[in-house]
């Protein structure tokens, strides 16, 4: 009976051994599918980003190939703050950020509708950049296995200087000299230019430039951007060291297309402006609801403000009596010598009495008064950040009302090959002219640059009057 226990004991161990043996082994098997390392310490499963072939919902399923035309993003469900909202991450590095704010933006959009909105609330970062989840943007459209080309819709009318865009797919930058496209009049694909450098020595990076009151489509191949097949993300930065607080930038309408075609969108809205075209003939700007100064009101900067190395010798003000017909005139006051980082950036969107949509127009006029000038001096007015390019012809109004050729806009200074400016002589009365296409882009005029060079005399004056 004793022997008979005792192999009863040894049976029940060997039991017990083997059920802890299977319950080891299961552990280990267990821990090794869920990624633990073995010795008791586990880790939580990673989350697959790769698709699953079974329907079981404990991964994501890889959303279908998205058919041509197809519409990413209309911005019409963004949050108010994108930082704050999580929908849009900052990039932090050792560069200061926090001087743009990514928002939505109510009425900016295409046909009026909402945008997403770069604010420019301080000095330039390359800190200040955005990155947004292509399944934050749009979790049934991240497989792009059949779009060939990116759209989407811009509105600089708000911008009041030119700026750059930094545009990143899946971590891919633009690349210098590759094609870029819009959108022509007659709501065609059409080539826009080649992709710029987007800052100093870089021969790699490219950057989309706006000037200031651009509107319009961008359309870029998806090839120059490796062509991806899964959207994960994309990123923003508004790049350009000279931008000023106050410039805003708005994006709308991301569309994917076959290589050359459009968005699926009416005639109407492929070509919407927010600006209404002034009529032509007419007067743009007549001065007589100018403020006293400029400056003061906020509808102009003088670049020599910002400047620790320059001196503010300069004032532009409104000046009764001194404009066409006895009217009232726009100042440029020399209030000391001449200073060249004295120019002035005047901003139109809140002009009172500026109309800004020159879209039909092909001649741009100013009526120009140089009686209290002691010197002869040149006159540089840019428009939307373009010069007058040197060899372009200007004008004025002859003696019987008729249009004379003056000649080909000279040098403006120093050894520059490009920038031009218009001679003026002290005493001159009358109109000076330009052709429109000269500053590349006038549809909305947002911003102009007034600038008196050179010889010009402590007290002098020149006034202008009557834009049309």
């Amino acid at each position: 009976m004793e022997e008979s226990g005792k192999k009863k004991n040894k049976k029940l161990i060997i039991i017990i051994i083997a059920a802890f043996a299977l319950a080891l082994a299961g552990s280990i098997v267990a821990a090794v599918l869920l990624g633990g390392k073995g010795d008791g310490e586990t880790e939580a499963p990673v989350e697959s980003t790769s698709a699953s072939d079974d329907d079981t919902g404990k991964k994501d399923k890889k959303p279908d190939p998205v058919s041509m035309p197809y519409h990413l993003w209309d911005m019409e469900s963004l949050p108010e703050d994108l930082i704050a909202s999580g929908a849009a991450l900052a990039n932090s590095n050792e560069n200061i950020f926090g001087n743009v704010e990514v928002k939505r933006a109510d009425g900016k959009g295409l046909d009026g509708s909402a945008a997403l909105g770069f604010y420019q609330i301080g000095t330039y970062s390359a800190g200040d950049m955005f990155m947004i989840s292509g399944k934050v943007i749009n979790k049934d459209g991240t497989n792009w296995e059949n779009a060939e080309m990116l759209w989407f819709w811009v509105n600089g009318t708000d911008l009041n200087s030119p700026s750059r865009l930094d545009v990143m797919i899946n971590g891919h930058y633009l690349p210098v000299g590759e094609t870029y496209y819009t959108i022509d009049d007659n709501g065609q694909c059409a080539v826009a230019g080649q992709l710029e450098v987007g800052w100093g020595n870089t021969q790699v990076r490219a950057r989309l430039r706006f000037n200031p009151g651009y509107e319009g489509w961008i359309g870029i191949p998806l090839e120059i951007l490796e062509s991806p097949t899964v959207f994960s993300s994309i990123q923003f930065h508004i790049g350009n060291s000279t931008i000023l607080p106050g410039n805003t930038l708005y994006l709308d309408e991301f569309w994917l297309t076959d290589m050359y075609e459009v968005p699926d969108l009416p005639l109407e809205s492929l070509l919407y402006s927010s600006i209404t075209p002034a009529p032509v003939p007419s007067c743009v700007w007549d001065m007589e609801e100018l403020p006293a100064d400029l400056v003061e009101s906020g509808d102009a900067t003088n670049r020599a403000e910002s400047l620790e190395t320059a001196k503010v010798v300069t004032s532009l003000t409104s000046a009764s009596g001194k404009g066409f017909g006895g009217t009232k005139a726009l100042a440029w006051n020399q209030l000391d010598e001449f200073d060249n980082m004295n120019d002035y950036t005047v901003i139109t969107k809140n002009l009172k009495g500026f109309a800004q949509g020159w879209k039909n127009a092909e001649m741009f006029w100013v009526w120009v008064n140089a009686a209290d000038l002691t010197a002869d001096g040149k006159l540089d007015i840019r428009i939307n950040g373009n010069y007058m390019p040197i060899g372009e012809s200007y004008y004025t109004v002859g003696s019987s009302g008729k249009v004379v050729r003056v000649g080909s806009i000279p040098k403006g200074y120093g050894n520059t090959t490009t920038i031009g400016r218009i001679p003026v002589k002290a005493g001159f009365q009358g109109w000076i002219g330009v052709e429109t296409k000269i500053y590349q882009d006038v549809k909305c005029v947002s911003s102009f640059k007034l600038h008196f060079f050179k010889n010009i005399n402590k007290n002098d004056k020149i006034y202008f009057d009557e834009f049309w």
